[in-house]
């Protein structure tokens, strides 16, 4: 049984939201805050976060991002510039060691155990949602059981918002993990059942979230409450950082520096999905044929990217010609947008693309799969090939090594999508109040199922 205690605790002023002279719009950090990444999902929630405080600021509202712990959500501290302040990451052998040797069924039934020995404790601190707030939910959450809080929050009038970023283990359950898809499945159908409106990342993806929404029979959420918003260009940590993070390693800066012209740049976690291992065999055909060409690869080893990860590593060039970065901070990262010689985003599916923009707006060629998402967010700014054979894409990373991106213009920076621009829609999406007669009340059997 969940407790309603949760309902008790003001993050803010320490009274109940009926006492608040602002709206408050919480936001889910939880995975965000327990990942070793800066890229990707977790990039857009300390984005949300950090902008759109001053966003909500000048709306009368205050934004609170907020973490599942023990039963119920509550406030985490945020530092200096807005960010939000990291756990201690887990040291990479420890994490693999873990997942290894400790069923995950025994740590959900030991998590649940202490999170009901938590909300036995009146003193335990959570968030007192009221009737005039907003729980945001932005980030990869598939397997936090926090049904159970929201539901309670609603009862109380507290609005539900979903950030949709992609419906990939559902459309291409081939390029994720098994088991993700069914994860996903039961995540999405037990927000979508329970959002009372929908921020899509995309205008692709937001096509795909009133087909869900219809299909669970929702369709006026569908209609009316399905918003689109796109991320920003512009780094949310880049300013700020401060000591060892802001720096950028030697090894890096030598081979962004070495040879006659500058190497190829691709970011994202290896895996199938990514499709760097295509990418990876053009390159060694590329090289083949013309040894000054080099290639930087900036992401972690994910599902299945250990080959990819082994290939890199067998290459003769490895370490003059190819260079792989797991743990790129944001400042190497940025440096290594100012300093490559292109982008080249092979992915097979997306929600977004984020790197595009983010090299568009650091004045980085592109070159990117043709698909449709791409073709959305990169417009006539990228060059676009076949993601799926490596030998066209090697025919494409020659052309450019021959002529550059022809034909293709730069874009002004102040024309690509700001963090602040997308706080801005964030913001105002939920603040506008939602006509609850639209959101039909679902029988607590049916939440329980979906959630």
């Amino acid at each position: 049984m969940w407790s309603w205690d949760i309902l008790r605790f003001d993050a803010g002023s320490g009274r109940g939201s009926s006492g608040a002279a602002k709206p408050r719009i919480y936001v889910d950090c939880t995975q965000t805050l327990a990942r070793p990444v800066t890229t990707g999902i977790p990039r857009v929630v300390r984005s949300i976060v950090r902008h759109g405080a001053l966003v909500a600021e000048a709306h009368g509202a205050t934004l609170v991002p907020v973490r599942f712990q023990w039963g119920r959500f509550v406030p985490v501290p945020v530092g200096p510039e807005g960010l939000l302040r990291p756990m201690a990451p887990e040291h990479p052998l420890t994490r693999r060691l873990r997942k290894l040797l400790v069923p995950r069924t025994l740590v959900r039934k030991a998590n649940r155990l202490a999170a009901r020995l938590r909300d036995q404790s009146p003193a335990s601190p959570g968030i007192a949602f009221g009737r005039h707030d907003v729980l945001l939910l932005p980030d990869s959450s598939w397997g936090e059981e926090f049904w159970g809080a929201i539901d309670a929050a609603r009862a109380v009038g507290t609005r539900l918002g979903v950030v949709q970023h992609d419906f990939i283990p559902l459309r291409h359950p081939e390029l994720v993990p098994p088991k993700s898809t069914a994860v996903f499945r039961r995540w999405m159908r037990a927000t979508l059942t329970r959002a009372d409106f929908v921020l899509a990342v995309s205008e692709t993806v937001a096509r795909e979230t009133r087909a869900e929404l219809l299909a669970l029979g929702r369709a006026e959420i569908a209609k009316r409450h399905v918003a689109t918003f796109r991320n920003g260009s512009d780094f949310c940590e880049t300013k700020p950082l401060q000591g060892a993070r802001s720096r950028v390693r030697t090894s890096l800066q030598r081979f962004l520096a070495a040879g006659s012209v500058a190497p190829f740049l691709t970011v994202g976690t290896i895996e199938p999905r990514k499709n760097q291992a295509h990418l990876v065999e053009a390159f060694r055909r590329l090289h083949a044929v013309d040894p000054t060409a080099r290639l930087l690869v900036l992401g972690m080893v994910g599902w299945k990217g250990q080959s990819v990860a082994a290939a890199m590593r067998r290459h003769p060039a490895c370490g003059s010609g190819i260079l792989h970065v797991s743990d790129a901070s944001d400042a190497e990262l940025l440096h290594a947008y100012h300093h490559a010689r292109a982008l080249v985003f092979p992915s097979l599916a997306e929600g977004y693309g984020l790197p595009i923009v983010e090299a568009l707006a650091a004045g980085l060629p592109v070159l990117a799969s043709d698909i449709p998402v791409h073709r959305e967010v990169g417009g006539r700014h990228c060059t676009y090939f076949d993601p799926r054979c490596p030998d066209v894409l090697a025919a494409c990373l020659r052309d450019f090594c021959r002529h550059g991106a022809r034909g293709r213009r730069g874009v002004r920076p102040d024309r690509l999508p700001s963090w602040t621009e997308a706080a801005e829609k964030i913001v105002t999406t939920a603040l506008t109040p939602v006509d609850r007669g639209s959101t039909p009340r679902v029988a607590a059997a049916r939440l329980r199922l979906a959630g």
